[in-house]
């Protein structure tokens, strides 16, 4: 009975793949915004605060946060993770 089944299931979804009825890929979708990477060293998401940090804290709001920890081809400086994240791959 299970191999009934996943035969089943395995032949409904080639035949969805195969007649154009499978949900098309996501086009990628052209942004009129700039995107602003902010590289602040040994800034910890504990640090934003709205007394402290009230323009950081604002820009939080209109926009996304996060944080990257970067390895360089290098030393481990300031210099180089902009150059790695710039290159997008290992650099000094």
């Amino acid at each position: 009975m299970k191999h009934l089944t996943t035969s089943l299931l395995l032949a409904a979804l080639l035949l969805l793949h195969f007649t154009g009825l499978a949900p098309a890929a996501a086009e990628p979708v052209a942004s009129s915004q700039p995107v602003v990477i902010f590289m602040i060293d040994k800034l910890n998401i504990d640090d934003l605060d709205p007394k402290s940090t009230p323009n950081l804290w604002a820009l939080k709001d209109r926009g996304g946060i996060g944080l990257l920890n970067t390895l360089t081809g290098g030393e481990r400086t300031s210099k180089n993770g902009c150059a790695t994240i710039s290159a997008g791959k290992l650099a000094v």
